[in-house]
This record gives C-alpha cells, sequence and structure tokens, in this order.
C-alpha cells in the first residue's frame, strides 16, 4: 500500500463537533474513498428514486383520496337523489291516489245529478199530464150540456114537409102576365074545318105566345099539364 495515492479525508472520529480545530484526521487511500464516494452517491441515487417514488406514491395517495371522497359525495348525492325519487314517486301516488277519488266523486255526482234531472223530468211530465187533465175536466164542466130529444122519430115528417117547399123558388122567374084584352083578336083559316076566332069558344082562352112565353090562362094550364 505504499506505492497507492493517498488522500486526505476529513470526517470526525467521534462525535464531537466537526472544526479544523478539534477535528481528528485520517490518511486513507484513494481506492478507499473513490468506493466509498461511489457507495454515497448510490445511496443518493436510491434515496432519490426512493423520494420520488414516495412523492409518487403520495400523490396517488392523494388522488385515490380525491376520488374517494368524490366517489362519497356521489353516493351521498346518489342517496339524495333517490330521497328525492322517493318523495316524487310518494307524491306522485298520492296525488294518483287522490285524482282517482276526486274521479269517482264526480262520476258519482254526475250519475246523481243525471237521476235526479231525469226525476225532475217525469216529475214535469207527470205534472202536465194532470195539469193537462184537468184543463179536459175544466172544459168538458164549462161546455153546455147536450138537449135529449125526446122523440127522435119526429124529425122525419118535418124533412118531409119542408121537402115540397122546393119548387116554389122558381114563381118569382116567370114574366108578368099581358091581360088578354091588350092583344087584338084576328080570325085566321088554316083549312075548311077549322073555325073562326069567333066560332072558337076557347079563343078567349088561349092567347097568343110573346115570345118564347106563353101568357095568360094558357101557362097556368099548360103549368097544370106539366105538373
Amino acid at each position: 500500500m505504499e506505492g497507492e495515492q493517498k488522500s486526505v479525508i476529513r470526517f470526525p472520529l467521534s462525535n464531537t463537533t466537526i472544526s479544523s480545530q478539534s477535528a481528528e484526521y485520517a490518511v486513507l487511500p484513494q481506492r478507499l474513498v473513490t468506493a466509498y464516494i461511489q457507495r454515497h452517491s448510490k445511496l443518493d441515487e436510491f434515496e432519490r428514486l426512493a423520494q420520488k417514488r414516495l412523492e409518487d406514491s403520495v400523490r396517488l395517495l392523494k388522488q385515490l383520496k380525491k376520488q374517494i371522497d368524490s366517489n362519497k359525495r356521489a353516493e351521498e348525492q346518489n342517496l339524495e337523489l333517490r330521497k328525492q325519487v322517493d318523495d316524487l314517486q310518494k307524491q306522485y301516488d298520492a296525488v294518483q291516489q287522490m285524482t282517482q277519488s276526486k274521479l269517482k266523486e264526480a262520476a258519482l255526482k254526475k250519475q246523481q245529478q243525471q237521476q235526479q234531472q231525469q226525476l225532475q223530468q217525469q216529475q214535469i211530465q207527470q205534472q202536465q199530464k194532470e195539469a193537462e187533465q184537468k184543463e179536459k175536466q175544466k172544459l168538458e164542466s164549462l161546455k153546455p150540456p147536450t138537449p135529449v130529444d125526446p122523440q127522435p122519430q119526429t124529425l122525419q115528417p118535418q124533412i118531409q114537409a119542408s121537402a115540397p117547399a122546393a119548387p116554389q123558388i122558381q114563381a118569382p122567374v116567370t114574366a108578368p102576365q099581358v091581360q088578354a084584352s091588350a092583344i087584338p083578336s084576328f080570325s085566321f083559316k088554316l083549312n075548311s074545318n077549322t073555325k073562326t076566332n069567333e066560332e072558337n069558344p076557347f079563343a078567349q082562352k088561349m092567347p097568343l105566345p110573346v115570345g118564347n112565353t106563353v101568357v095568360g090562362p094558357r101557362n097556368a094550364f099548360l103549368n097544370q099539364e106539366e105538373e
């Protein structure tokens, strides 16, 4: 070890405070010094790696904690939402029950109103019928009693008696009578057997026709013959 290069490394040999005056020094070969340095550098590297890993793990732990907290909050929110959903469901059920009950009540009321209206209509119709019957009875009571004919057979001779009066309506239609003295008499001969006006005793009773009407006694005679 005489040929090896020596270097001076100051390090305390005891637990005393390090100082240039009180510290004790030892002379060590370069090989030991380099090994010491390399070892300490590796330790530092391991320490740095460990520290980095520790920091990473701490960071992950923080992230996990944050995630756990967020999950907890999400669970709490889910619970709250479930509570709200349950409350809404209860409210919906209650409203549905109320609506069903109200609908049933409304249907019953409507049915009752219809029945009442039917009864009222029936009563009104019954009252109208009674009023009509009373009015008919009142009108019948106000009518004068029809006279009862004790002898219905007496109507027949009255009708027969009034029947011949129909030809008397044509009597005023006849023309006014002309006196026979107003018509001049004259004689004429139709043949040798015909008598003159003076010789004929019925000449005064048979006046000449005036137009289409025969007047005088002859008209009465013709009327008697026609009857």
